[in-house]
């Protein structure tokens, strides 16, 4: 379970909403079940190495927009921490 996510679901449980906290649980998982195929195939046809140079450098540049978006003020820092913890699978 996440960081972020983990008091999230631990106060809707105790607060009898276990469905809610059901359903954000599955719903977390949704974008894995569409890219995960997707990714398979990628990863079967290219280039290992291709691979991992084209996800760190994803990860990369997703890092300096996070810092820019964060430092220039455009965006909190709990925002960017959960947009970054969306698009980290």
């Amino acid at each position: 379970m996440d960081a972020e996510r983990g008091p999230i679901l631990a106060r809707l449980q105790t607060h009898r909403f276990g469905t809610i906290a059901g359903a954000v649980g599955f719903a977390s998982q949704i974008p894995v079940f569409l890219v995960a195929p997707i990714g398979g195939i990628i990863a079967d046809r290219a280039n290992r190495k291709h691979v991992v140079i084209a996800t760190q450098t994803a990860s990369m540049l997703l890092a300096f927009v996070l810092a820019g978006l964060t430092l220039s003020g455009k965006i909190q820092v709990c925002i960017s921490s959960c947009w970054l913890r969306c698009w980290a699978w």
